[in-house]
């Protein structure tokens, strides 16, 4: 049996006939580069995305720090 990088092919369209690319191994294939707009559209995305996250981490961050004050307070105590 081959390897999976073998195994892995990839069947298109190409000028109305298919056609079966070993995808790791022929380099005809790539897909389309993106605009200037679409890549700035998508980092416009993603940054919305990893801010909501940060916020959200920071949240639960600040919960935890009390969760652990509050236990403390009772051990201590």
């Amino acid at each position: 049996m081959g390897s999976y990088d073998e195994e892995v092919q990839f069947c298109y369209l190409r000028r109305n006939e298919m056609v079966t690319l070993n995808a790791l191994e022929e380099g005809d294939w790539a897909p389309p580069t993106p605009t200037q707009a679409q890549r700035l559209e998508t980092l416009e995305q993603e940054n919305s995305l990893l801010r909501a996250q940060i916020e959200a981490q920071s949240g639960q961050l600040d919960f935890y720090e009390d969760c652990i004050a509050e236990m403390a307070a009772v051990v201590y105590a």
